[in-house]
């Protein structure tokens, strides 16, 4: 985790824990921590899902349902995500 959290309790945020969780960077209370967030919080379990899609369009290993929709979606995403344009 990183060093400095901004937080007063020296807890990290909700976004870095999740980040970290998706990444397989966390254990002990950080790992229990982020586990609430995610049976706790809708914002942060959709995260979840974002970096998970996000890290499959990286690595090409997308699962495609055969939906010209869902390769054009993943096709875009890339291209966003090279380009670093957050937008549409």
């Amino acid at each position: 985790m990183h060093e400095q959290s901004g937080r007063q309790d020296g807890a990290p945020p909700a976004q870095e824990l999740t980040s970290a969780l998706a990444d397989g960077e966390l254990a002990g209370a950080d790992l229990q921590r982020a586990l609430e967030q995610l049976r706790a919080d809708e914002t942060e379990r959709a995260r979840w899902r974002d970096y998970h899609v996000i890290g499959e369009a990286l690595r090409e290993v997308v699962v495609l349902s055969g939906c010209g929709e869902d390769a054009a979606f993943v096709l875009r995403l890339r291209q966003r995500l090279e380009t670093g344009d957050p937008g549409g």
